[in-house]
């Protein structure tokens, strides 16, 4: 009897499981299914042509020196972590773009699929499994998602990378400066390496590592002296810092070392660029409506995200809610505003929704229990 009563309880807890794994493989065959708008003149097929610069011996960043800085001749302004596996892939025999791109359909969909598990986990460990299959369904079939998926954009593979880290992040002890936490930082830094559009949640990372030592390097009786834990601070700080940059240094090196000035005006042209002409919606900025434009125009978004910032400083969001707002002021105020920019947005909702119940919140952050 005792047994039969406990049933009802594992096949609740096994249920939502089993209801993922349908998910997970409806969802694959549909992407899959899905038409391709991926053929040449893609913003995918220049990573393809980028990879056979690079494999051909050429700088992709060296187009940019005879360009203004202000009209787009499809630069290479990713980091190059890309467009290196792009070389690979053809040096490995992928030469024809129908093979090529065909290969990395499908390792972006392992990638959107990685995204989907990362946020079932992150939620089914929280008890929150209902609203994980919830976050899982609204992951895959919403229409930034599916558009993406047609276009073959390589989002899927940094935003799976973003997810992981935060996994990692979470999970961490606080324990020293970064002990535990390097992987979650070096995760981060590989999503920057391969599509550099989370480098605005960059600063919470940092501040993230700052305040989390806190509670751990003050011995007794001196939380009302800050430099009493100051030092253990800045070396957290700096470690954070440090394995977020480590990535994205090493991969972007090379191509500095044989034309920094191409390849720093490459990765500064989304900062300088016409916005007019850099746009899927039609939907004007705010900088637009007050006609500036160039680096001035950012000042709106740039001026929003200091203050959310400054609200992750003062404990005023979570770590999950801080980065749906960073992630909405940068859609809602970048004066470039391109589809696949709003999946970025979306596993930042769920994870909000759960961070906000009793019991999911410790001074403004989440509980790392």
């Amino acid at each position: 009897m005792e047994a039969l009563a406990r049933r009802p309880v594992t096949v609740s807890r096994w249920l939502p499981v089993a209801a993922m794994l349908v998910i997970v493989l409806a969802a694959a065959a549909l992407h899959l299914a899905l038409p391709a708008t991926s053929g040449p003149g893609s913003d995918i097929y220049y990573s393809y042509v980028e990879g056979g610069r690079i494999a051909a011996g050429q700088d992709p960043y060296a187009r940019i020196l005879a360009g203004n800085m202000r009209d787009n001749d499809k630069y290479a302004t990713y980091l190059p972590l890309f467009y290196l596996l792009s070389a690979l892939s053809r040096r490995l025999g992928l030469q024809e773009y129908g093979a090529w791109i065909a290969f990395w359909r499908i390792v972006f969909l392992l990638c959107n699929v990685g995204a989907a598990c990362v946020l079932y986990w992150m939620l089914y460990r929280r008890r929150a499994r209902w609203l994980a299959l919830v976050a899982v369904l609204f992951w895959f079939f919403n229409r930034w998602n599916l558009q993406s998926s047609q276009a073959g954009t390589s989002d899927f593979a940094a935003i799976f990378c973003l997810l992981l880290s935060l996994a990692v992040l979470e999970r961490s002890p606080r324990t020293g400066p970064l002990q535990g936490r390097w992987p979650a930082y070096l995760l981060f830094g590989l999503s920057l390496a391969l599509k550099q559009i989370a480098i605005f949640l960059a600063p919470l990372y940092l501040i993230y590592a700052w305040q989390a030592i806190a509670p751990v390097a003050a011995p007794a009786g001196v939380h009302d002296k800050p430099a009493a834990w100051r030092g253990p601070q800045m070396r957290a700080l700096g470690l954070a810092a440090l394995a977020s940059a480590c990535l994205p240094l090493l991969t972007s090196l090379p191509f500095l070392l044989v034309d920094a000035p191409g390849f720093v005006r490459s990765i500064a042209f989304s900062v300088t660029r016409n916005a007019a002409t850099a746009t899927h919606i039609d939907a004007p900025s705010l900088d637009s409506l007050l006609g500036i434009s160039g680096p001035l125009a950012r000042l709106p978004m740039l001026c929003l995200l200091i203050v959310s910032y400054l609200a992750f400083w003062r404990r005023e969001l979570g770590l999950y809610r801080a980065g749906l707002l960073v992630m909405a002021v940068f859609i809602d105020f970048n004066s470039v505003l391109f589809l696949q920019y709003f999946c970025w947005l979306v596993p930042f909702v769920p994870l909000a929704a759960v961070e906000t119940r009793p019991g999911n919140m410790a001074h403004g952050h989440p509980t790392l229990a």
